[in-house]
């Protein structure tokens, strides 16, 4: 078959398509996402003019999930509670990183979404969740890299129904992503919370120097751990669920720096959310005045100036 032939075909099964420039992923004309070719009678055309234009597929009614890194993703996907195994059953554009599942678009207000994590300096793409007035390469459409051929696995889908629906729980992480999106970013193995910020107020007749030095005391003595499962989070790998988290991503981190524990949420829900605290790590008396004092760091210092604490 040819491409011409292929085109038409994916015509036939309702696929919107773009034409792309032969052995590339850029779009032959401008505004590609506006008007795509939607009936075999326009693939039959474009092609017989143009017979070696790669194939583009615009996801009007359809998504596609596309990872450039899969260790990392599967990171993402434990957490999310999604088995990464059954995202790759139905079917896959294989290409040059690998295989991208392909969807039937589900109803809603879907967009696309993209994860990075850092690493050093830098940046790493994880994966990116495509759909809209966005195109991937079809098969058999040549990779301007390798020079190969993008292929289906396990095999060319008959029609557009015929593609399966988003697995639930990919589709709930799409639906939540602006609310765990930061708790995704930090399961990256270089993620830093950044450092707290001090806001102690000292109590009269007690010393900030010696105020400083019982909580540097209880800090030493408490394991932030135990205080979060005293509290009634769940520890899930190496981070704990907040309790009420409605997205069930295990958002809250405990990083040791500079030899010492600090905490880090990024559940919109949490006490120990970010949100309240400036975006700055947590102390363990941070957490035990959350937890125990409602924040109330006036009765949490006055609490340990009388000896009450871990």
């Amino acid at each position: 078959m040819t491409l011409r032939d292929w085109a038409v075909a994916y015509a036939e099964r309702s696929l919107p398509l773009v034409p792309l420039r032969p052995r590339s992923k850029a779009a032959r004309y401008a505004r590609w996402n506006q008007k795509p070719l939607t009936t075999p009678a326009q693939a039959e055309a474009h092609w017989q003019r143009y017979p070696d234009d790669n194939i583009g597929l615009l996801h009007l009614h359809t998504a596609v999930l596309d990872v450039d890194d899969w260790a990392a993703a599967r990171d993402v996907f434990e957490v999310a509670g999604i088995v990464a195994e059954e995202l790759l059953e139905g079917f896959c554009i294989e290409g040059k990183k690998g295989v991208k599942p392909l969807f039937r678009r589900p109803p809603g207000q879907l967009t696309t979404r993209a994860l990075s994590w850092a690493v050093g300096r830098g940046r790493r793409n994880v994966l990116e969740l495509r759909t809209g007035l966005v195109q991937d390469v079809l098969p058999p459409s040549i990779h301007p890299d390798t020079g190969m051929p993008y292929r289906w696995r396990p095999r060319v889908p008959q029609s557009l129904e015929e593609l399966p629906e988003m697995p639930h729980g990919l589709l709930d992480l799409w639906q939540h992503w602006e609310e765990i999106k930061s708790e995704l970013e930090a399961l990256s193995p270089d993620y830093q919370p950044p450092e707290p910020r001090s806001n102690s107020r000292p109590k009269k007749g007690v010393s900030k120097a010696g105020l400083h030095e019982l909580i540097c005391a209880f800090n030493a003595r408490t394991d932030i751990g135990g205080l979060l499962l005293e509290h009634g989070y769940v520890k899930q790998g190496k981070r704990y669920l907040a309790p009420g988290s409605s997205s069930g991503v295990a958002g809250v981190s405990i990083a040791t720096v500079g030899g010492k524990q600090k905490l880090y949420s990024q559940h919109a829900s949490d006490p120990l959310s970010a949100q309240l605290h400036d975006g700055h790590a947590l102390d363990a008396f941070d957490v035990w005045c959350v937890l125990v004092h409602r924040g109330d760091r006036g009765k949490a210092l006055q609490a340990l100036s009388a000896g009450e604490g871990r």
